[in-house]
């Protein structure tokens, strides 16, 4: 039996409207459930109310903010849950469960109570806001105590008070307001669920009967919609065919039926989307290969251009990606193990950028050698030949390694001559494709050396980019490691002092028992020695007329001392008695060696005798020429010490005088004597290394000979006349070492006489003249690349200037000082800056990374961002910004800013971005278009603003122009409008994510996302007891976007 196809429709129809009924019904009767759940949810309520006071209790007794923070959490959940039940809208309780709001049934009883409930809860609520407030408030001041000038709003008049206990007050009223109200509140919560009993009960019998009355009308509605539809059917099916068959450029034949002809083409329409939802499902997978062979023409010429811009944006990824991890792997391979030597970390370093690179040979040029600037050594390769240098070693001063680390800028070749380096294996060599050289160079001024990579293919730029960072980290880890050998040294040398020092206190003891032993003895023997005391004692009488003396005990106390000692050393007798003779002795002798010797000789019975130097009460050096005698007893040992001494300061002042004088001069001199016949007696090592020649070699030859031209002799023959007569002479000549060298010297001879007045021989002292003309000549040289410096510092300087905006910044975040690029770019006099945070030049979202970038301090290292400014031109500034701490020895005091201006970079990578998410937009919009069954639902508007068609966006009418429940919202996700579709919901919400029935945690995170960032969404959600398609569009426009959001 053939079914025409009005019946068909008009029994769809009905259909349709059935189902509608029933889940009208359906809806009545989950009402009765849902007010169940609310009932539910005020008895929970009510515990939660009934142990508030105990909580708060709790916090005032512990005084800990997790429990104020439970309390405070728990109440802000049943207030909303108040507010939503009497506002009129729907929410999430913390049950996850969905409830009705009950004011809007028209239960004047039941919306009384809990408005009552509501104000009586916020009296509550209002308590604890302000126990939570006491508590910021104290918090706040203990860390402006703390901290002091860091403190961000309170004042010291403030925290002084709460100090004082006035926090304590109000979280002491607020608890006993509590504990008052407490079961007040519980009364009016108890009313409210008796009220909503009350209600469940009055209309349960009442549905009964509108679900009667509503079946009648169903049946009523049922039969006009039949008659209805049915005149109104044909038309717009044989409209859809015509569309159907435009869009496809297929007509179907006259003798099948509309919707036989629709069915055809909405299958094959179906085939192509399921085929380009594929194709775009692995362009998501970054396959880029798909056969597009069939498909719809525009489908096809629509997923090409987003093939292409997808694969370009892959691409960057990868050059990003590989540059990252790269820059990762080198950090992990320097810091990763330890390294017995610079030599064992270079070779790691060379193998994993060479291998990294793809290239198949690399060498590490460093200076090992700190006080030699000129040579550079190989200390490390990677599959490297032997014919370039096969020394290992080269000069920094030539070829390209010596220019990339002169100039500090790496070095890309390509044509690489055949003679220069070859790539060696088991089947032979070959030159490279390509070399780079690329300095190691720590901070601005350390070069440590240089890396040469060779490789069979040219390097792309993110290589290049690569390479270099790398070596910049090399150059990090060399310093570091640097650092820790030396510290490793210092600690080593610290613990030999201190076991050196260690084995000297040991000996000292030992010493010191030993002495106290022979003193046991001499004591013993003291009354035998008394006898021969008095002979003794004359002797010294007589001697003591003439010269100084002095008596020791064999520890080195003095007994006695002649009063021509104590004159000298103007102490008197009872100063010195019992004292160690070292009070005499200046403290660098004292500690030394010799005077341990001294000692130890003079108790071994040996007399020592010498010129010595003591210190007198005024604390003068007097020098003396003497004898430490030991005095022996009866048994053969010695037991005391006689020092005899004649004082010789006077003279020895002068001897050292004329001594030092000589010593200094002859340090920086050379000095000969000669012979009347001007052959060399002597010389002083100064001459010896000056010209190289060995004693043995220049004694006893005439100074002539030395001389590198034979016609200076008759001029140093004349002069040699004149010295004899007794008068000075200066000349100047030109003598070859014995290395060949040419040294130009200026001779001063003086003639030296006996007692008599007869010249006996000649004394000369050379000046070195050889280095004044190269030194001249350096000076010259020098002087003109000191200004080619200064001109080449001046020139960076101004480029700097003049390409970004460079600030000082104290430790506070405040602008110290700027350039004129400042004003230029954000439109503000730098003077009015002065003082200011610098957080007030960024955006607000990013006014958090610049308290990112002062977090440290400490760090040496350059923090780089990109962050939006203020600017009063037209359009957004972006800036990328590098910041480095400056440091006044190991101390920061301030920051340097350097910020270039990428606006236009930045907004070609967001102008990319939103024509990736426009085309997504038109994709999902023109599949949306295709399910809906008429062409004129709105979506010609759509189509309009994107393809950027006049469509004044500012007034919002258009939106009405759509048939599909829709919304406008700003870019944080309020709603700015909404369209008269949605408007028949009866929906009241102000931001999105109250709009739905229903949102899991994660649709919240995705439609938040898709918001912020302007990004398109399909998303399965309930509305209105059913399931519906949120589709969010963005709507870009000149400094912002807005999100279209619409239900299918």
């Amino acid at each position: 039996m053939k079914v025409s196809p009005e019946f068909r429709g008009t029994a769809t129809i009905v259909v349709v409207s059935l189902l509608l009924l029933m889940s009208f019904v359906s809806f009545l009767r989950s009402s009765q459930a849902e007010k169940r759940e609310v009932s539910e949810i005020l008895l929970n309520q009510e515990y939660k109310i009934a142990n508030f006071p105990y909580h708060a209790r709790e916090y005032y007794r512990t005084d800990d903010r997790k429990t104020l923070l439970g309390l405070k959490q728990e109440a802000d959940k049943v207030l909303s849950q108040i507010n939503a039940m009497e506002s009129g809208t729907k929410m999430l309780s913390s049950e996850q469960q969905s409830f009705l709001i009950l004011t809007s049934l028209g239960d004047d009883d039941l919306s009384h109570a809990l408005e009552l409930y509501r104000k009586r809860f916020e009296d509550y609520y209002e308590q604890i806001d302000v126990m939570w407030d006491a508590s910021i408030k104290s918090n706040s001041s203990i860390e402006e105590l703390q901290y002091g000038r860091r403190t961000l709003g309170y004042s010291s008049s403030t925290a002084q008070l709460i100090g004082e206990g006035e926090g304590s007050d109000v979280v002491g009223k607020a608890l006993d307001f509590l504990e008052r109200r407490n079961s007040s509140l519980l009364l009016h919560n108890r009313e409210t669920r008796f009220q909503l009993e009350e209600n469940i009960r009055r209309t349960k019998s009442t549905n009964i009967i509108f679900n009667g009355l509503l079946v009648v009308i169903g049946v009523v509605l049922l039969i006009s919609q039949g008659a209805y539809f049915r005149n109104k059917l044909l038309v717009p099916m044989n409209l859809l065919r015509k569309n159907l068959e435009y869009f496809t450029s297929e007509k179907g034949g006259d003798n099948i039926s509309d919707i036989k002809v629709i069915e055809d083409k909405v299958n094959h329409l179906e085939d192509d989307f399921e085929r380009i939802t594929k194709m775009i499902e692995h362009l998501g997978e970054k396959d880029f290969e798909a056969n597009t062979d069939g498909l719809n023409p525009r489908l096809e010429e629509s997923y090409d251009k987003a093939r292409n811009t997808l694969m370009q944006l892959a691409n960057e990824e990868f050059v990003s990606k590989w540059i990252t991890e790269g820059l990762a792997k080198t950090t992990e391979t320097l810091n990763g193990e330890h390294f017995d030597s610079i030599t064992d970390m270079s070779f790691a370093f060379v193998r994993f950028v060479t291998r990294h690179l793809g290239a198949l040979q690399g060498g590490v040029f460093l200076r090992l050698d700190k006080n030699s600037d000129q040579v550079v050594n190989q200390v490390a390769s990677y599959a490297y030949g032997k014919k370039r240098f096969p020394q290992k070693k080269i000069s920094a001063n030539e070829g390209l390694v010596g220019q990339v680390m002169l100039e500090k800028q790496y070095i890309y070749v390509e044509d690489v001559p055949d003679h220069y380096t070859a790539i060696s294996s088991g089947l032979g060599e070959a030159a490279p494709t390509s070399i780079i050289i690329i300095p190691v160079v720590h901070g601005a001024d350390e070069v440590y050396g240089a890396v040469e990579i060779a490789s069979y293919r040219n390097l792309t730029p993110h290589e290049k980019e690569y390479a270099n960072a790398a070596c910049e980290r090399f150059a990090s880890a060399i310093a570091v490691y640097m650092m820790n050998e030396n510290t490793r040294r210092l600690l080593k040398e610290s613990m030999e002092v201190n076991e050196n020092l260690k084995n000297k206190e040991e000996s000292l003891i030992s010493k010191t028992k030993e002495m106290q032993g022979f003193q046991d003895e001499l004591n013993v023997k003291l009354k035998e020695l008394s006898k021969e005391s008095n002979l003794n004692k004359n002797i010294l009488e007589a001697i003591g007329k003439t010269m100084a003396i002095i008596e020791f005990d064999l520890e080195g106390r003095i007994i006695t001392a002649n009063d021509m000692y104590l004159s000298v050393m103007g102490y008197k007798l009872e100063n010195l008695i019992g004292k160690y003779e070292r009070v005499l002795v200046p403290s660098e002798e004292v500690n030394s060696m010799r005077y341990k010797l001294l000692w130890d000789s003079l108790n071994n019975g040996s007399y020592i005798s010498g010129e010595y130097c003591r210190i007198n009460k005024r604390g003068q050096e007097i020098w003396m020429n003497g004898t430490y005698n030991p005095i022996f007893g009866l048994d053969g040992k010695p037991y005391k010490i006689i020092q005899f001494a004649e004082f010789t300061t006077e003279q020895k002042a002068k001897d050292l005088t004329s001594t030092e004088r000589l010593n200094a001069f002859g340090m920086h001199f050379p000095v000969l004597d000669l012979d009347l016949d001007g052959k060399i007696k002597s010389a002083n090592t100064t001459f010896t290394e000056l010209l190289g020649y060995r004693r043995k070699e220049y004694r006893n030859i005439a100074l002539v000979e030395l001389f590198e031209d034979a016609k200076e002799i008759r001029s140093f023959k004349r002069i040699l006349r004149d010295i004899k007569a007794g008068t000075d002479a200066t000349a100047t000549f030109n003598f070859m070492s014995r290395e060949g060298h040419v040294k130009t010297l200026e001779l001063n001879l003086f003639p030296l006489k006996s007692l008599s007045g007869d010249v006996q021989k000649i004394t000369l002292f050379m000046v070195d003249k050889t280095e004044e003309s190269f030194i001249r000549k350096e000076l010259k040289t020098e002087s003109e690349s000191l200004n080619l410096l200064q001109n080449e510092v001046a020139s960076r300087t101004a480029i700097m200037e003049g390409m970004s905006m460079i600030l000082e910044v104290d430790l506070n975040g405040r602008i110290l000082s700027g350039n004129d690029k400042v004003e230029e770019l954000t439109g503000k006099s730098i003077d009015s800056m002065i003082g200011q945070p610098l957080a007030d030049m960024v955006t607000t979202s990013y006014q958090s990374v610049i308290s990112t970038l002062l977090s440290d301090d400490s760090e040496r290292n350059v923090k780089i961002r990109t962050l939006e400014y203020y600017t009063t031109r037209k359009g957004a500034l972006w800036g990328e910004t590098s910041v480095r701490a400056v440091f006044n020895g190991d101390v920061p005091i301030k920051f340097t800013f350097i910020i270039f201006d990428v606006t236009e970079r930045v907004e070609r990578e967001q102008g990319l971005t939103r024509q990736v998410e426009r085309q997504k937009t038109k994709n999902t919009l023109f599949r949306m278009q295709q399910k809906e069954n008429n062409k004129e639902s709105g979506f010609a508007v759509l189509e309009q603003i994107f393809q950027d068609k006049e469509v004044d966006l500012s007034t919002n009418e258009w939106i009405n122009k759509l048939s599909l429940p829709s919304l406008l919202l700003d870019a944080e996700g309020k709603i700015e409008a909404e369209n008269t579709t949605f408007k028949n919901l009866d929906i009241t919400a102000t931001k999105i994510l109250n709009v739905p029935d229903f949102l899991s945690e994660s649709q919240k995170e995705k439609i938040m996302h898709s918001v912020i960032n302007a990004s398109l969404l399909e998303e399965s959600l309930p509305l209105k007891g059913e399931e519906k398609l949120l589709l969010s569009v963005p709507l870009f426009q000149e400094n912002t976007h807005r999100i279209l959001i619409m239900f299918a």
